[in-house]
Parts: structure tokens; C-alpha cells; sequence
């Protein structure tokens, strides 16, 4: 199916990168730091920091400014991102819709990223402690496990 899709050469080369070098170090490591302000925007604002790393390297770093509807659940996400250890190469901003739904445990993203619409359902766990995520697109299917440092 990756074959098939036209996502264009930059992205292939970006999925295939991330593949290789994954394959030959093992998985990645994936870090957040989310702020809330609550005094922004009409129902509130925060912002993430996101970063993929491994040995030391950045794979991915994002950076996400998610905006709360009145209505309490509809979210715009405002991100730039960019791949790989050199902060000016391979960057994009987007924008895309979020739902956070009844009870605010659990979320779903509806994000444009390596040329794919990925959906992307994120879960905090009973204990509060941890966040598990699943993200797919027509291609790919990616599992996180989101760990409660402090």
C-alpha cells in the first residue's frame, strides 16, 4: 500500500529514513511538555512541545498550539513541525481539527502529515499516569505509549 500511495518523494524519503534508522538503532523515545492557558483564546489555549529522539538525535519535533471550543470538545490544532537532527530542513505547519471526547480521557486528531490524512486516537489510562495512542493512515498504523514523568 505505501508503494501505491502518491505521498511524493520527500515524504517517501522521510518514512524510509525513519524505518532505516529505527530498524538499526531500535524504537525511539517520545517526550511532551504540555502547558495550559487557560486565559487564552475564547475557551482556553495550550500548547505542546513534542520530540522523538533517539541516541541523541531528534528524529521529529512538533510544536502544537491546540485551541478549545466554547462547546468543550472541539479543538484547532495550529503545529509546525519539522524531521530529522537539522531544525531548518524538512519543515511544515498545518492546521487541523481535534475532538476531545465525554470526560476528556480520551482525544481523536485528524492530521495531515507525510503527505496521508492520519487519525490519531490518544487514551489516558485509568491510573492517570500514562496516555496510549494509536495513529493510522491508509499505509501505517503507529503505536505510542505516552509515560507521566512528574
Amino acid at each position: 500500500m505505501f508503494w501505491k500511495e502518491r505521498i511524493g518523494i520527500r515524504n517517501r524519503f522521510l518514512v524510509i529514513a525513519m524505518f532505516l534508522f529505527q530498524k538499526a538503532t531500535g524504537a525511539s523515545v517520545i517526550s511532551s511538555n504540555m502547558i495550559a492557558h487557560p486565559e487564552k483564546g475564547s475557551f482556553g489555549v495550550a500548547t505542546n512541545t513534542v520530540r522523538i529522539h533517539r541516541l541523541g538525535l531528534t528524529l521529529y519535533l512538533l510544536n502544537e498550539e491546540y485551541a478549545l471550543d466554547p462547546n468543550g470538545s472541539s479543538v484547532n490544532v495550529r503545529s509546525s513541525d519539522h524531521f530529522g537532527p537539522i531544525p531548518f530542513l524538512f519543515r511544515e505547519s498545518m492546521e487541523y481539527p481535534a475532538v476531545i471526547h465525554a470526560g476528556g480521557m480520551s482525544s481523536t486528531y485528524y492530521m495531515p502529515l507525510l503527505g496521508m490524512n492520519w487519525v490519531c486516537n490518544y487514551a489516558v489510562q485509568s491510573d492517570r499516569n500514562h496516555v496510549d495512542a494509536v495513529l493510522q493512515c491508509a499505509w501505517a498504523e503507529a503505536h505510542e505509549l505516552i509515560h507521566r514523568l512528574a
